[in-house]
């Protein structure tokens, strides 16, 4: 009976744990999936400014921009110069700020492919574990199945022998 209980206990404790690991599994499963959400988001994000910044140089080299030199040679109104300056500041300004976004979406997708990468790792390893104790559980409900027979066979004999024991008693008051 005293190993029956510990079989019991023990079953119990396996089935909190696999009940557990499910908990994480779905947790873990939600957070890789957010992560390829997001992963998604951000390649589109790249994709549109790659687009960008590949219409930006395609219009600056189809419209030969002028170099600020070539200006600078080539004005003669003073007011004209400074006002194409402060236009070629602000464009580049402008590129340089969608380049920087760039990199910027450029990281952030490194980084999620890395957190996805890592999610993946503790999925695997929790599905592991989870099948072990699923293991442990199937060996200890038959080590339990086992001690039931084992009862049951000794409980039957003991019956048995009862049962004899009142036979032979009723024989020997007759």
């Amino acid at each position: 009976a005293k190993e029956l209980k510990t079989q019991e206990q023990r079953i119990n404790q396996i089935s909190k744990a696999i009940r557990f690991s499910n908990a994480k599994i779905s947790q873990h499963s939600n957070d890789l999936k957010q992560l390829e959400k997001t992963f998604r988001q951000q390649t589109t994000a790249l994709k549109q400014q790659q687009a960008f910044l590949i219409q930006q140089l395609q219009r600056a080299y189809l419209h030969g921009e002028q170099s600020q030199a070539k200006l600078l040679l080539n004005s003669d109104n003073p007011q004209d110069l400074a006002r194409d300056m402060r236009f070629f500041a602000y464009i580049n300004e402008a590129r340089n700020s969608k380049i920087e976004e760039f990199q910027e979406i450029l990281n952030s997708i490194k980084q999620t492919e890395r957190e996805i990468l890592s999610q993946k790792k503790l999925l695997h390893g929790q599905k592991d574990k989870q099948e072990k104790n699923r293991l442990a559980l199937k060996k200890e409900q038959k080590k339990r199945q086992q001690t039931l027979s084992k009862l049951k066979a000794n409980i039957k004999n003991n019956s048995q022998r009862l049962e004899k024991m009142r036979q032979d008693q009723k024989r020997l008051e007759s």
